[in-house]
This record gives C-alpha cells, sequence and structure tokens, in this order.
C-alpha cells in the first residue's frame, strides 16, 4: 500500500487525523519521527491538493488517499464515508 496524505494544516488533513486516526498533529509526528528512527518506515507521501492526491490515487498501483467529498469524481473506489 502506498498511502498519501494530505499537507499539514489542511481541513481534510486534520478531519482525517481526528476523525480516523484518533490523532492530533503533534501524535502523528511523533509516531513517524520515531518510525522513521529505528527504521520501521517512512511517512506518507505528503500531496499539496485534492487533484494531486487523486491524480496519484488514479496512477500509483496500491495507492490509497483521501479527500473531502466534494471532490469525489467517477471512477474512484471509496472505502469510508465519515
Amino acid at each position: 500500500m502506498k498511502p498519501a496524505n494530505a499537507k499539514m494544516d489542511t481541513p481534510e488533513r486534520n478531519r482525517f487525523l481526528t476523525t480516523f486516526m484518533n490523532q492530533d498533529e503533534e501524535k502523528y509526528t511523533g509516531y513517524w519521527t520515531v518510525r522513521r528512527y529505528i527504521g520501521k518506515g517512512t511517512q506518507p507521501t505528503e500531496l499539496n491538493s485534492q487533484a494531486e492526491v487523486i491524480d496519484y490515487v488514479q496512477t500509483i498501483e496500491g495507492a490509497v488517499g483521501y479527500i473531502d467529498e466534494v471532490g469525489l469524481k467517477t471512477g474512484i473506489n471509496m472505502v469510508a464515508r465519515k
């Protein structure tokens, strides 16, 4: 799986972190800092816009991301809605 993340301080990212990850930005950053330090992974690719997330998911095999429902296009599979 190749996850994509919205850039920091966007409404989509804040909503995703609180709703699905039960974290705030500080906890999220701390988690990935530790993972990187101990050699257990790197944080997801950060993208600047919903359009970039859509392009990433449509062109990269195994990619997954999140967008605001308003940006949902035909042909994109939705896993969850909140």
